[in-house]
């Protein structure tokens, strides 16, 4: 049961990547980070797991989102 709630956003993901590499990083990344917010959502309950995800959110899209600009253009 709780493969398949990790791995729904994982296969998502994946089936809609573009590249073999993408789909690998994105899947590997994605099961590793549901597993972790499924164990912290068990740990500590709802407001720790969303609150990690929000953190997640804010390095991947914000942070992340910022330097690749820099980087790339």
């Amino acid at each position: 049961m709780a493969i398949g709630v990790v791995s729904i956003e994982a296969i998502f993901q994946v089936v809609i990547a573009a590249s073999p590499a993408l789909k690998v990083f994105t899947g590997l990344h994605l099961l590793v980070f549901g597993a972790v917010q499924l164990s912290i959502f068990r740990r500590f309950g709802f407001v720790p797991m969303y609150t990690t995800r929000l953190v997640y959110y804010a390095l991947w899209h914000v942070a992340w989102g910022w330097a690749r600009l820099h980087l790339l253009f």
